[in-house]
């Protein structure tokens, strides 16, 4: 049977469209959360970084405090210590730069590739090719990584809360959505399926008074009517006065505004309909 089967091929189509939205939507959701969660590993990360970068820092003032203008061998190896630390510390910082350059995030991957860069210049000062440099400029540069690592931990972890109270507004958007539907529910059929319906209606009626006029080209002309024929204007007259009458029952109900008063068909009713 061909719309049995035109029939079955939509319903097929539909659920293929239903299937491919929940994949789009369940996709949207999967990205977001391993967003979610690389931003929280980069997060604990650079916070990682930034306090062993401070314990380097504490540890070159305490030496730069102490030491002579030629440092001793002792001095040199504790030099080479903390700057074996820092360029194992600017490496991390340079997975980090690869993972969130990859999402496009360029200002965040811009702070930290600097600060890597700053990182490797105190890494080459404080090592034998530098002249085992521990002054004022190696520690200026080390401050400058420190306030740079502050500054995206901080904005990553003003993005982690933005995104919680995001979802929080949306898991409270969908508990009332869900409360709304609940309530929906409790009617056999919702609200927005009888004014489609409610539409379908008026627009059938529509077609069938223009097929009248076609039928029937004494109607235009005013000429005198079979009773026949007045009979189909009766009955098309009172379908519409009774699809105005729901219309404005359902907008006064769901609150759209004042609705107008029902056309009554003069000499009109239910008796006359079924006549």
């Amino acid at each position: 049977d061909l719309d049995e089967a035109e029939a079955k091929e939509e319903e097929t189509e539909q659920k293929i469209e239903e299937a491919l939205d929940e994949l789009k939507e369940e996709e949207e959701q999967y990205d977001s959360l391993r967003q979610e969660e690389l931003l929280f590993q980069i997060k604990e990360e650079v916070i990682e970084i930034e306090a062993l970068h401070l314990v380097q820092m504490q540890e070159t003032r305490e030496l730069d405090s102490t030491r002579k203008a030629r440092p001793s061998r002792s001095e040199k190896i504790r030099l080479r210590n903390i700057s074996r630390e820092e360029e194992a510390l600017a490496t991390r910082i340079d997975g980090i730069v690869e993972a969130i350059r990859a999402e496009g995030t360029l200002v965040f991957a811009e702070v930290l590739d600097r600060a890597a860069r700053d990182l490797r210049r105190v890494v080459k000062d404080l090592s034998d090719a530098g002249g085992y440099r521990s002054g004022d400029r190696t520690q200026a540069l080390q401050a400058d990584v420190a306030d740079g690592m502050a500054l995206v931990g901080e904005a990553l972890e003003d993005e982690l809360e933005r995104r919680d109270e995001e979802e929080q507004e949306q898991q409270q958007q969908e508990q009332e959505q869900e409360e709304q539907e609940q309530q929906d529910s409790n009617q056999l059929i919702p609200d927005v399926a009888e004014l489609k319906l409610l539409a379908n209606l008026e627009e059938d009626l529509l077609q069938r008074v223009d097929q009248l006029y076609d039928l029937y080209p004494e109607i235009a002309a005013g000429e005198e009517l079979d009773p026949l024929i007045l009979r189909d204007i009766a009955r098309l007259a009172s379908q519409h006065a009774r699809i105005l009458e729901l219309f404005t029952d359902m907008r006064q109900r769901l609150g759209f505004g004042r609705g107008q008063e029902p056309v009554q068909v003069e000499g009109q009713d239910q008796e006359s309909e079924d006549r």
